[in-house]
């Protein structure tokens, strides 16, 4: 578990300094009433904000979100550091219902149920109860304020500034709560579950002070504050019962308790409260769980009052183990004549890393243990096992997922603000709770599915594939001679030198369509550079080039989509709207479409490959490659309306063919990246989803909503899709690859452009 890096003996010191150590009771008051404090509240909040804009505008600070952050946390941070809770429970306005530790449901408590509580002088001190005041008839304690804003700010900072996965956060979460701010004896002895939902509020509501990231739970809240002529501007009021709800209510969403015999002692306080169970109001807890979704299993106790679990309890719940587990026993005929006591290392979720003991090295009295390691790919056993649904089941262990689990639905954040969902997003949360395998499987079925006309135009290429001398009566192989001059087929390659193999293919694949008589030519771009750079250098050829042509095509392959799409996005306006309309069709040979993880990793990740790769390009005089590399490392989408290109091209039909890997495991072996790069990606990265060896699946398709209409040919096998198939036993190039999967071979360009468009129908360019 990733932990923040603050001393334990300095935040437990803490704990007893700030009223996020005290406690609650809201059974004993439940039918006490006091008036709503939201508008005083939200007038406070909003104050401070227009106090920290004036401070740094009056020492004429630009738009630096440090220092933004750093102004708002003087006022909205606990009560030691902060403001806002002293307003809260100084002002007189603010109305307050109070309890002592002997008027609530720890009348009995001791100090050996909890420090803070049983202690003598907890009844005259404030750090033992916290007031309860009403926001928007939702009754919360002062407490779940501080951590609102002072937890909810640490969990920002590590799961957005410092990019922790969310679930670590969240487990670190319940670490501090569990260890530090009350829930061992030395605290007050009670695990708040709604500190907990209190805390990931929090998150969302500093996230959505500047708005950079889609809410979790992809509410429409912020942004509070935009940068304006490059100073900061409030442009949205707080309203801070966005982020209050029934899941800080403790008699809603219960706490429980560091022991059995405290567990006892609250049970029987409510029995004397005449309360039957916990939650007092199970529709709200229902709805609570409805809202919450896959993030409710770390904030809200569905099992009511009880003994807390332990660290461990809640690691193996959410499968974020740490160190070498052993490999479930339901594996063991798989494995038992091959490995002694296999284990696996927990944190690398995507592609296992093993290991299994090995006796007799250091004699029979020894207590030392020596182990050989396996890597995903190493471990043997019978590939004709009978029972061939467990097999499967080790397939999807493998790569970090259990076929006894469902998979979960989309997470709020897989839909977009139109509500479609993102099949990238969706399939990476799959490969994160599920693994790669069973990602795999939900996407294939998906491409394979996406609409009938694809599956129809993937059936004709088939075809035209299997027999060069077949061409369908609609295709652009029968579009008349004297029509196909005035008919542009521009071809941009991907990234690598001008004198490598892909580029000689593309070169070849230009031939062989003006040998049909098209008007066609390889765009000289820079193959090295960032698709920024290319785009610009689009902008000035094709200026020249449409307005000759009545119609034109564009195909790319891999870094070559992306500086299209750069193109479309900085620099389409640029052609008049007539040259415009003349771009009928966008094909896509496994484009990056969207970004690419592995590139994130060479030029990120400090790493002992990609470090080795970075200097390997620079001493080999290829630096400039590490331009192009990292441009698509970066979503080309970001920053833009993503309806632009529709409406700037709108006769422009897109044609993908995105790359599913062909392997048992949802990686692809034929990559001339994976044979060093593949394990220590999936061990860096945890946005990873199967791909085809540089760019995920589902980032070779358009994004939704962009209003183009696209057609999705999926393949299989590696990101240099020459060496591909349609389907089992249909290459994409038969003829020039043969059985050889190790090289492109040049030749395959002309056969599966000829291919395309002995199949692809002439309705496509109208």
């Amino acid at each position: 578990m990733k932990l923040r890096q603050l001393g334990i003996g300095f935040l437990a010191s803490m704990a007893f300094l700030s009223a996020q150590g005290a406690e609650i009771d809201q059974f004993s008051v439940k039918d006490q009433k006091v008036d709503d404090s939201r508008a005083y509240i939200n007038a406070k909040i909003n104050e401070y904000v227009e106090l920290t804009l004036e401070q740094l505008h009056a020492d004429n600070v630009k738009c630096n979100d440090k220092k933004l952050y750093k102004g708002l946390r003087k006022y909205l941070h606990n009560h030691v550091f902060g403001e806002i809770t002293d307003y809260i429970e100084n002002d007189k306005a603010i109305e307050k219902i109070f309890l002592t530790p002997n008027e609530s449901i720890y009348r009995e408590w001791t100090m050996w149920d909890g420090f803070v509580l049983g202690r003598p002088g907890a009844e005259k001190s404030k750090l033992a109860m916290s007031p309860l005041i009403n926001i928007n008839n939702t009754y919360i304690g002062v407490d779940k304020i501080e951590h609102l804003f002072e937890r909810g700010f640490a969990y920002f900072e590590d799961h957005y500034l410092n990019g922790d996965e969310i679930e670590d956060v969240l487990l670190t979460g319940v670490y501090t709560e569990k260890v530090i701010f009350g829930g061992k004896k030395w605290g007050t002895g009670v695990f708040s579950y709604a500190d907990l939902a209190a805390n990931f509020n929090g998150l969302r509501f500093w996230n959505n002070i500047l708005g950079k990231n889609r809410d979790l739970l992809a509410e429409d809240i912020g942004p509070y504050i935009k940068c304006v002529d490059s100073k900061w501007k409030q442009v949205k009021q707080i309203d801070i019962a966005h982020y209050i709800d029934d899941a800080q209510d403790e008699s809603i969403n219960c706490s429980t308790y560091a022991s059995e015999g405290s567990t006892k002692k609250i049970k029987k306080a409510l029995k004397d409260l005449n309360i039957k169970s916990c939650p007092i109001a199970p529709e709200k807890f229902q709805s609570l769980k409805k809202k919450y979704g896959y993030y409710g299993s770390f904030i809200l106790n569905s099992d009511g009052v009880g003994l807390a679990k332990s660290m461990d309890q809640w690691r193996a719940d959410h499968d974020r183990q740490d160190g070498w587990v052993k490999v479930p026993k339901k594996f063991k005929p798989l494995l038992e004549e091959n490995y002694n006591n296999l284990e696996y290392y927990a944190p690398n979720k995507y592609l296992r890393t093993f290991r299994s003991e090995v006796h007799g090295r250091h004699g029979k009295s020894s207590t030392n243990k020596d182990y050989r390691h396996h890597s995903f790919k190493t471990i043997k056993f019978d590939r004709d096992y009978h029972d061939k649904q467990l097999l499967q089941c080790w397939y999807i262990f493998m790569t970090g997922g259990d076929c006894e689990k469902v998979i979960n639905a989309p997470l709020p954040t897989a839909y977009t603000s139109k509500g479609t969902l993102d099949l990238l997003a969706y399939t990476r949360q799959i490969s994160k709770q599920s693994g790669l395998v069973r990602a795999l499987n939900y996407i294939k079925n998906v491409l394979e599915n996406k609409n009938e006309d694809s599956k129809i135009l993937k059936e004709k290429i088939i075809q035209t594939t299997l027999n060069k001398e077949l061409s369908f009566s609609d295709s652009f192989y029968t579009i008349d001679p004297s029509e196909r001059k005035k008919i542009g087929v521009f071809l941009v390659l991907g990234i690598g030198g001008d004198d490598s193999d892909n580029a000689i293919l593309i070169r070849k694949a230009s031939e062989e369509i003006r040998n049909l008589g098209f008007t066609s030519s390889m765009l000289e771009v820079d193959p090295n550079k960032g698709s920024n750079y290319n785009s610009s250098m689009l902008r000035e050829i094709l200026k020249h080039k449409i307005p000759k042509l009545d119609k034109v095509v564009f195909v790319s392959a891999s870094k070559g989509t992306a500086d299209f799409i750069r193109y479309f996005l900085r620099f389409g306006h640029v052609l008049p709207e007539n040259e415009r309309a003349k771009v009928r069709l966008m094909v896509s040979l496994s484009g990056v479409v969207r970004s690419s993880f592995v590139a994130k990793y060479i030029t990120e990740a400090n790493y002992l490959t990609a470090l080795a790769v970075r200097t390997g390009l620079r001493l080999t005089g290829k630096s400039d490659m590490l331009d192009g590399i990292e441009s698509l490392a970066n979503d080309p989408w970001e920053g833009y309306d993503i309806t632009k290109i529709h409406r700037e091209f709108p006769n422009m039909k897109w044609m993908s063919f995105p790359s599913l890997p062909e392997s048992e495991l949802a990686v692809t072996n034929l990559s001339l990246w994976s044979g060093f790069l593949r394990q220590p990606v999936h061990r860096w990265t945890h946005i990873a989803s199967p791909g085809d060896g540089l760019v995920e699946t589902a980032a070779a398709i358009l994004p939704p909503d962009t209003g183009i209409t696209e057609y999705i040919i999926p393949i299989t096998g590696p990101h240099a899709m020459a060496l591909g198939s349609y389907r089992e036993g249909v290459r994409l190039a038969p003829e020039a690859q043969g059985n050889r999967y190790d090289k492109v071979n040049p030749e395959a360009g002309p056969e599966i452009l000829s291919a395309l468009f002995r199949a692809l129908p002439k309705s496509l360019l109208d």
